[in-house]
């Protein structure tokens, strides 16, 4: 039975993300949407592009300040291949699974422990989605809310992003005191358990967890991937013609990662696309032209970032090859 569950799940996923995906067609009228790239521009969708570049380098200082701070210290470029294909894996499997591929590499490669490896991916990618959360949610307060409501809803936002690692520390440290209570007891709490399961991340994760300097350091690095992601759905957005500010730009771009994070489909398949579309279609330009533009935003990150991705993974594996081949 569990066996059958395991198979049927993949399936459901992917036939909510071909309804979903069906939806947005169906709305977007697609017999229609090569009138939105009439007005088409090559050089802001080169500049979108380009922008990749600065993505993954932005996305590879995040890791190095990450495992620095657990006394780790590995090169830009020996990293750059790994941080590649740990977050563009991530942003395309459901729940970003595809984070993890970053561990057996830090072990193999840099002789990180799996324990270290894997709280150091389970920091980044919380600390990621905190500050994705909080500063979406602080444009969208820009793009529909008066001046002074904006600025006090930015403001709630980076106090939000700047305690949460805090109240996780302190979750965990309750967590660890509630399994020493019960570690002589016969049949341990589901605390206990659940510490248990955690197993040995849990000691370098508080680490991270209760820096507050990394944490503001690493977080504003999040910004910056941030506002380089925004702009670069700008860029997608001028290329066919449409104007749109930066509050609307980061909005669309938070909401879509956010919607690709939490419906668990692979690719985001569906739910970025359509979530997109909504919010371009809420301006005055109408859904056909959100639905154009993510269909754009797709061929000029999601396809160079997949390909960087490839391009990474076949160099690691050659290299564990290599490796293992040498005398």
């Amino acid at each position: 039975m569990a066996r059958l569950r395991r198979a049927i799940r993949p399936l459901l996923h992917l036939a909510v993300a071909l309804a979903i995906l069906g939806l947005v067609i169906w709305r977007a009228n697609p017999w229609e949407l090569g009138d939105e790239y009439r007005d088409f521009e090559p050089w802001p969708a080169a500049a979108a592009v380009l922008l990749n570049i600065p993505v993954l380098l932005l996305m590879t200082l995040r890791g190095r300040l990450i495992l620095g701070r657990l006394h780790h210290s590995v090169s830009f470029l020996e990293l750059l291949p790994i941080s590649t294909l740990g977050n563009v894996a991530g942003s395309l499997t459901p729940a970003a699974a595809g984070e993890l591929l970053r561990t057996p590499f830090f072990k193999e490669r840099h002789e990180i422990p799996y324990a270290d490896g894997l709280a150091a991916v389970t920091y980044e990618r919380g600390l990621s989605v905190v500050v994705l959360a909080a500063s979406t949610g602080a444009a969208a307060a820009w793009m529909t809310l008066g001046v002074a409501a904006a600025i006090a809803v930015t403001v709630a936002a980076a106090a939000l992003a700047l305690a949460a690692p805090a109240l996780a520390a302190l979750v965990l440290g309750r967590l660890r005191v509630s399994d020493t209570s019960n570690a002589d007891a016969e049949r341990p709490s589901l605390l206990g358990r659940l510490r248990r399961a955690l197993g040995r991340p849990l000691g370098p994760l508080q680490v991270l967890l209760r820096d507050p300097a990394s944490t503001a350091v690493i977080g504003l690095t999040n910004v910056l991937v941030f506002a380089v992601m925004a702009l670069q759905f700008w860029f997608v957005v001028e290329a066919l013609g449409l104007d749109i500010n930066g509050a609307e730009a980061w909005t669309a771009m938070g909401a879509s990662f956010l919607a690709a994070i939490f419906t668990l489909l692979p690719l985001g398949l569906g739910s970025m696309d359509a979530t997109i579309a909504g919010i371009i279609g809420s301006t005055q330009h109408g859904f056909q032209a959100g639905a154009a533009a993510a269909v754009l935003l797709r061929a000029t990150a999601t396809l160079p970032l997949g390909v960087a991705a490839l391009a990474s993974y076949v160099y690691l594996v050659g290299a564990r090859r290599r490796k293992a081949g040498a005398p």
